[in-house]
């Protein structure tokens, strides 16, 4: 008996037990072997790639708008700063102070508020002054003129808030020729300003609040030759008033030639 047990306790490890499964040896792993889909450039973690695997640049290296401008401005290649996409920034104004040959400045996308248009005045020599998206107020162009922009030619304000307050501080430019403002503030009052400003060429106005009699001061503005305006219904009798003084004077209302206009031409 003691034979027979030891027996059946060599084939139960031989074979196993209650399955009926014989225990083999389970196979070696072979070592995982590398190909080239699973190489990892550990510089490409620090890359941006699109799907197409071009590296796209970062954009924080892309030197800014007015940081392009400003060094072709100081390297003689231009004499303008033309601000679509970015606001001008106080400490990008303060760096414009040194720059003597700026003659256009022009901010589509704003930035200055009214005692920033104080620093704009010192430019020695500009001669063109345009600024899209802001609030200026009468305070700043106080400011402004205070400052003595002396070259100034043009100035084109087209959603400042500027009275006749305001207007009246622009006859202290001696140079300005071309004006443009808009909004309801400019009405009658604002327009007897705006006539006497002494070298006005051309004006341009958009949505003013004027009245059939706003139009007669234009017709004392001394050197006034180019009137456009938009989005103000005026009667037919305040144009033939104004034509019967300025014959010469080129009309546009909305963007289109009055009937009147003796330099009258077909748009493309």
């Amino acid at each position: 008996m003691v034979r027979f047990a030891i027996a059946v306790l060599v084939l139960t490890q031989l074979f196993g037990s209650g399955c009926g499964k014989r225990l083999l040896p389970r196979p070696a792993v072979p070592a995982r072997t590398q190909d080239a889909h699973d190489t990892v450039d550990p510089s490409s973690q620090n890359k941006a790639s699109d799907a197409s695997g071009i590296v796209e640049p970062d954009e924080r290296q892309k030197p800014s708008e007015f940081a392009r401008q400003l060094s072709a401005l100081r390297s003689g290649e231009s004499s303008l700063v033309h601000l679509v996409r970015e606001p001008l920034a106080a400490d990008e104004l303060n760096e414009l102070l040194d720059e003597v040959e700026l003659l256009d400045l022009l901010l589509d996308a704003g930035g200055p508020s009214d005692a920033e248009l104080g620093i704009i005045g010192k430019l020695p020599k500009l001669e063109h002054l345009r600024i899209r998206q802001s609030q200026i107020t009468d305070e700043g162009i106080k400011s402004f003129c205070d400052a003595g922009p002396l070259q100034l030619q043009i100035l084109n304000l087209p959603q400042a808030n500027i009275t006749e307050l305001g207007i009246q501080h622009l006859k202290r430019l001696p140079n300005l020729t071309n004006l443009r403002l808009g909004g309801e503030q400019i009405d009658d009052v604002a327009v007897i300003a705006i006539s006497q400003l002494p070298r006005l060429k051309s004006l341009h106005l958009i949505g003013p609040s004027l009245t059939a009699e706003g139009l007669k001061p234009l017709a004392f503005a001394p050197r006034l030759a180019s009137l456009y305006i938009d989005d103000c219904d005026l009667p037919d009798r305040a144009w033939e008033e104004l034509f019967s003084a300025k014959p010469n004077l080129h009309v546009h209302i909305d963007q289109q030639h009055h009937d009147r206009d003796p330099k009258h031409h077909e748009h493309d």
